[in-house]
């Protein structure tokens, strides 16, 4: 499950201010030479950043913005994906993804 970021994120500022990242000059990655202790995915392999993140919206709220819309359907849009997205879910059930 890995730490709850704050949205909007990404992995390695998550990641910093879950402390399960230390940099030798402060958190901030572009500070002195702090990118050069950052660990490559190639090194760590993808766990190391993969993270799953949850959010949930209640019933209530989706009804009303269909009737706002005047529609019975709802657009699901995960905008500020910046890499990438291997999984979502809905209720639990996964949807479907784009092939890579």
């Amino acid at each position: 499950r890995g730490p709850q970021p704050t949205l909007p994120t990404t992995a390695l500022a998550t990641l910093l201010a879950a402390g399960e990242l230390h940099l030798p000059k402060g958190d901030d990655p572009y500070f002195s030479d702090n990118l050069a202790h950052i660990p490559d995915i190639n090194v760590t392999g993808a766990s190391f950043y993969t993270l799953t993140w949850e959010r949930q919206m209640p019933v209530e709220q989706l009804s009303a913005e269909c009737r706002e819309q005047q529609t019975d359907r709802a657009w699901l849009r995960l905008e500020g994906v910046n890499y990438r997205a291997s999984r979502a879910s809905l209720g639990g059930l996964p949807l479907p993804t784009p092939p890579p």
